[in-house]
């Protein structure tokens, strides 16, 4: 499956990935329990993906030519409270480094850890 990111416009890198935070708009499909590992593809329709199919703590998320990879699989774990965890192959979440709010905020992977920093609209 693939999820298209819907932005109509052009945003730098960081920022494209900072509107993964703005996921609801990018995932169109209902989802009780957690999902078997979608795509997620940006407005280039190039695909978000774990950089390096690293499994670290702190390994950067980026935008990546769509290659079907287990790096661009992502599962959608909703928990109940409109949020939801987007979790990486690696079972770790998509995370907004140190909870950040400004533009250009780095997106990673992290061990879930149950803060704001990993909860997303879906």
């Amino acid at each position: 499956m693939r999820l298209r990111l819907n932005s109509r416009r052009r945003l730098p890198l960081t920022a494209g990935l900072a509107a993964l935070v703005s996921v609801a708009a990018a995932i169109t499909t209902a989802q009780t329990a957690q999902a078997a590992a979608p795509q997620i593809l940006t407005f280039a329709n190039k695909c978000v993906d774990v950089r390096g199919a690293n499994t670290g703590d702190g390994t950067l998320i980026d935008e990546w030519t769509c290659n079907g990879t287990v790096s661009q699989q992502f599962s959608i774990v909703p928990l109940g409270n409109g949020f939801s965890l987007l979790k990486t192959y690696a079972n770790k979440c998509v995370d907004v480094r140190g909870a950040g709010t400004g533009d250009g905020t780095i997106i990673d992977e992290w061990t879930c850890n149950n803060t704001v920093a990993q909860e997303f609209i879906v």
